[in-house]
């Protein structure tokens, strides 16, 4: 997948087609962001699966703490992939982690292209 220049959430919107089309394993909704009605369908068809990870009064990056839950989409019930960027999305609230060697893998298992992913990185965290 490509795009002609680098954005921060080129995915969005699309997160669907892309997966249907086989150009996206993973996707993610956040709290603030809900699952699109489309995805549902398919949800109840077993042709996509969703996991909810729950953060209890989590940390954010603008030092607020607040409860918050992530959705991750794949296309298996049992994925690897998603079973990793379960994890990855654990550690990333832990103190002292690298979080921008895990933001790139996130990015790399969501699909995302380098120079989306540096795009991103570097609007986040310089």
């Amino acid at each position: 997948m490509s795009t002609n220049h680098p954005s921060l959430g080129p995915h969005e919107g699309i997160e669907l087609e892309l997966m249907l089309a086989n150009k996206k394993d993973l996707s993610l909704f956040y709290t603030d962001s809900e699952i699109p009605k489309d995805f549902f369908p398919l949800f109840k068809a077993k042709k996509l699966f969703f996991r909810t990870i729950s953060f209890p009064n989590a940390l954010l990056h603008n030092e607020n703490y607040m409860d918050f839950k992530m959705h991750i989409i794949s296309k298996n019930e049992n994925c690897l992939k998603a079973d990793r960027l379960e994890h990855l999305l654990k550690i990333s609230f832990r103190p002292g982690q690298s979080i921008i060697e895990i933001e790139r893998e996130i990015g790399e298992l969501l699909g995302y292209e380098k120079h989306d992913i540096d795009f991103y990185i570097n609007h986040r965290y310089h």
